[in-house]
Parts: C-alpha cells; structure tokens; sequence
C-alpha cells in the first residue's frame, strides 16, 4: 500500500509538472487588436531577489519576437530605472519617450495571496492602471525560493500605455519543480500564445 501512494504521488506530481494550467483570463470586452511600436516586458519580483527577472523577460520577448512583435526585456533597458517608486505620470513619460505603447508583466504571487473574481481583478488594475500596479505587486510578489517545489502562481497583464487601459490580464498555476529557466521557457511559450490566440496584438 505504501508503494502504490508513493506512486500515486509521483504520477500526481509529473500529471502537474510544467507550465501548468491557466485558472482565469480576461481580455477587455471589445478590445481591438492593435499593433504595437515597442512592447516591454517586465517581470515584477523582490528587490531582494532578481534571479527570476532576467530569464522571465527573455524568454517572453523572444517568444513575442517570434510571433512578429517587437519585444523587448525591461531589464535590458530599465535595469537602473525604478518605476514603481515613481508617479504616474512620470513612469508614463519614461517609457513613452522610447516609443513604448505597451507593456507585458509578469509577476509570481504568493501563495498566500487573496484571490478576488476575474471581475474584480481586472477592475482593480484597470483603475491603478500600470505603474499603480507595477508599485503594488513589487510588494507582494513571492520570493522564488520560497516556491520551489509547491505550487506557482503566476499572473500576467498587458497594458495599451497610448490609451493606458487593461488589454488582458492572465493568471496560472502549477506544480512545478523545474529550474528558473525551464520556468521562463515554459511561460513565456504559455503567455505569448494566449496574447496571439486572444487577439490582443496584431502584426
């Protein structure tokens, strides 16, 4: 009997391995796609902890390279600036003075977290619009220490800074035990072909 549960785990955990599941997306109701000068994607981690940061951007922005989008990993050319200590209006500024008319985030949740409907979520970060949201989940996000071999959840958003409105917002969950690159490799896959399927971009 002992075997076959330490089997049964085992199958448990491979069946739940990878890039896990998408447990609720939203895109906004009648959203038209548009095509995008510049998009930034920026993983928002702990300052303490940045070992997520690089490969998560890298990987999504050469996957949205791939699909034909100009993408390109905030920690390239943001590396040095810090958004979220800025003002809105300021973190705009920034960004648009490079051409950047969207924006793509990726963010590790706590465990812990609470978990508000789709609805409520995409109301939420409608109204912080992007730099409230970049400031609010800085502050939030798990350690990635911390969820090695548990369950992830991860949330993506992707924000129209020329209109500044919440275009989608993603969120997954698995079980996964895998390095942070085979994480990055993974999501970035699970992200960009979510974006293309929904509509959100165009070429």
């Amino acid at each position: 009997m002992k075997r076959f549960w330490i089997f049964f785990l085992l199958a448990a955990l491979s069946a739940c391995a990878g890039p896990g599941r998408i447990s609720s997306a939203w895109v906004k109701p009648g959203n038209i796609a548009f095509t995008p000068t510049r998009v930034i994607v920026f993983c928002v981690v702990p300052l303490a902890d940045s070992s997520l940061r690089v490969p998560m951007e890298q990987h999504l922005a050469d996957d949205l390279r791939t699909m034909g989008f100009p993408a390109q990993p905030g920690s390239v050319k943001y590396a040095s600036v810090h958004l979220a200590a800025m003002s809105r209006d300021s973190a705009y500024s920034v960004l648009r003075s490079d051409s950047v008319d969207a924006v793509v985030t990726i963010v590790l949740k706590a465990a812990g977290r609470e978990v508000l409907p789709v609805e409520q979520r995409s109301a939420q970060y409608q109204q912080w619009q992007f730099p409230g949201y970049y400031h609010k989940v800085e502050s939030e996000a798990a350690i990635p220490e911390t969820v090695t071999f548990m369950h992830r959840y991860w949330e993506s958003n992707t924000y129209n800074l020329l209109t500044r409105e919440l275009l989608a917002t993603l969120q997954t969950e698995s079980f996964d035990a895998g390095s942070a690159a085979q994480s990055a490799h993974e999501y970035g896959k699970l992200v960009s072909t979510h974006l293309q399927a929904a509509g959100v971009f165009r070429r």
